[in-house]
C-alpha cells in the first residue's frame, strides 16, 4: 500500500500544518506487471470553499508497474477528481 498525504503548512510556519487530503493506494492483483488498485480517499473539510470533509473510493486498472511511483500517484489524483465522495 502506498499513502498519499497532502499537508497545508501556512507561510511555511509548522505549527499550523495541518493534513488536508490522503490517497491509500492498494494493489489488489497480487503485483502483476499490469495491475489494478483499489483508492481510498479522504478529505479534509475546506473553509475556504465551504465544503465539508469527505471521503470516497475509485479503481485504477491496468497501471503498468515498470513507470516510476509518481505515475501511479498522478493516475490516482486524477481518479479520485472524478470519484464520487460523500459527506462523514
Amino acid at each position: 500500500m502506498l499513502i498519499v498525504t497532502v499537508t497545508l503548512v501556512p507561510a511555511g510556519f509548522a505549527p499550523l500544518r495541518r493534513d488536508i487530503g490522503t490517497l491509500r493506494i492498494s494493489n489488489i492483483t497480487d503485483l502483476a506487471r499490469l495491475s489494478d488498485y483499489s483508492i481510498d480517499i479522504i478529505e479534509a473539510a475546506n473553509p475556504l470553499t465551504g465544503t465539508p470533509a469527505r471521503i470516497g473510493g475509485c479503481r485504477i486498472e491496468a497501471h503498468n508497474r515498470i513507470q516510476s511511483v509518481w505515475s501511479l500517484v498522478e493516475r490516482a489524483a486524477e481518479a479520485a477528481q472524478g470519484a464520487d465522495l460523500v459527506e462523514f
